[in-house]
């Protein structure tokens, strides 16, 4: 079984007291996100756990657990994102150079293919135009070069809990473009076109994440963030190739199970499908009891629709 840690909140960066007394209990329990009444309780034991994924981006606060982890016997990779937009998207998010810091640390400590980074998601807006991608993505890039074998790409997907909290934001954060709209737009191309070639130059493969957009003229492969392929080649595992059911039609990822919970996350980032409000987020962490078996109480549990 793999364990998802976790698509619904940033566990390593907020909550890794939480996760690492579940696994020195052996178990979690974890809410159905549509059925708060509902909990199911997973196995956490390392015989029972054919490896972590940790969805992350501060991978570097979770960094002094991983002896823990290497001594109990786990398998573990992780998926960093790492972007970079104005404090009015993503007001929570703190300084970019600690994050980096963080990524280059912990891939000291894991080497280079055991962490991921992941440029995601792509905001094309009136700020965050193709020029600004291709400086950011660069700048990243340069940092990272040594310190990840893989990149992978998404354009922002504009799920209707998004698109309500956009619309209620209004003029207050930048004007907000579907990336298909504009893929024939000059510009577009050489974005993407330098993108790859700034991955490539920096020893990265670079690969799309259930992307609705065909990148392949850029040499962007479609890619899986939970690989089955990758998970062979890091840990010798042979894992089921199958998609997924219980994710996006376009996501290519193997099956997992996710131990976290929406409406958790304090960094309020505008664009997230996993919160409904930056106040549900804060509120949730700040009330937060390590000591639970599940990582949110029922009465302040969110809904799973996004």
């Amino acid at each position: 079984m793999v364990i998802s840690v976790s698509r619904r909140t940033e566990i390593p960066g907020y909550y890794g007291e939480w996760f690492m007394g579940r696994v020195r209990e052996g178990y979690c329990e974890v809410r159905n996100p549509f059925n708060a009444a509902q909990l199911s309780k997973v196995s956490l034991r390392p015989e029972d756990v054919d490896l972590f994924v940790f969805w992350t981006r501060d991978a570097g606060s979770f960094i002094h657990y991983l002896p823990e982890l290497d001594k109990r016997g786990f398998r573990y990779y992780f998926l960093h994102t790492l972007v970079h937009y104005p404090d009015s998207m993503e007001p929570g998010m703190g300084d970019l150079e600690k994050k980096l810091n963080g990524f280059v640390t912990v891939s000291e400590a894991v080497g280079p293919e055991r962490i991921v980074w992941r440029y995601d998601p792509i905001i094309m807006s009136s700020e965050t135009w193709f020029d600004y991608h291709l400086r950011m993505f660069g700048e990243i890039a340069g940092r990272l070069k040594g310190h990840t074998s893989r990149v992978i790409v998404s354009f922002l997907d504009i799920y209707p809990k998004v698109g309500r909290r956009l619309d209620k934001a209004g003029a207050s954060v930048p004007k907000i473009v579907d990336a298909e709209e504009v893929v024939d737009t000059p510009g577009f191309s050489d974005m993407m076109e330098g993108m790859g070639r700034t991955a490539a130059s920096a020893g990265m493969e670079i690969q799309s994440c259930a992307e609705k957009l065909d990148l392949s003229r850029w040499k962007i492969t479609r890619g899986k963030c939970i690989d089955d392929k990758l998970i062979k080649k890091l840990f010798g595992l042979s894992l089921s190739s199958r998609k997924d059911s219980g994710q996006r039609e376009l996501c290519g990822c193997i099956p997992s199970r996710d131990i976290g919970a929406y409406d958790t996350c304090p960094n309020g980032c505008i664009y997230c499908y996993a919160c409904r409000s930056w106040e549900i987020g804060r509120r949730n962490y700040r009330d937060h009891d390590p000591g639970l078996k599940c990582l949110l109480k029922g009465e302040k549990s969110g809904n799973g629709n996004i």
